[in-house]
């Protein structure tokens, strides 16, 4: 759990406010795009290589950033993140999503 929760501090309190202050010149649902869009790519690089992982965390990441600067709830998101995980964990198992492995973790599952 501190974990989860590091990670969505990281992304809502760090990359998303960041990028929205970036993004002040244009319309607000320009911005509000700009913030997903920019913060999730940025918190999907930080899963790299896994691939799978990345993928899964673009799309949950669009969706808690979304939910995040509309309701500004981050036990919600914390939650969500940890249910998620659990059920992708639980349902496809270990292999696609590489143990959820990072970094030199992921690379190490990725030689041969």
């Amino acid at each position: 759990l501190p974990g989860l929760l590091a990670q969505q501090v990281l992304l809502q309190d760090f990359f998303a406010p960041g990028v929205r202050s970036l993004a002040a010149a244009g319309p607000p649902a320009r911005q509000r795009a700009t913030t997903v869009a920019v913060a999730t790519a940025l918190f999907a690089a930080l899963h790299a290589p896994n691939v799978a992982l990345m993928a899964g965390v673009t799309l949950a990441g669009a969706f808690w950033t979304a939910h995040f600067l509309a309701h500004r709830n981050l036990l919600a998101v914390v939650l969500s993140h940890l249910l998620l995980g659990s059920a992708a964990m639980a349902s496809l198992g270990p292999g696609p999503l590489g143990n959820l492995r990072v970094g030199p973790g992921a690379l190490a599952l990725l030689t041969p």
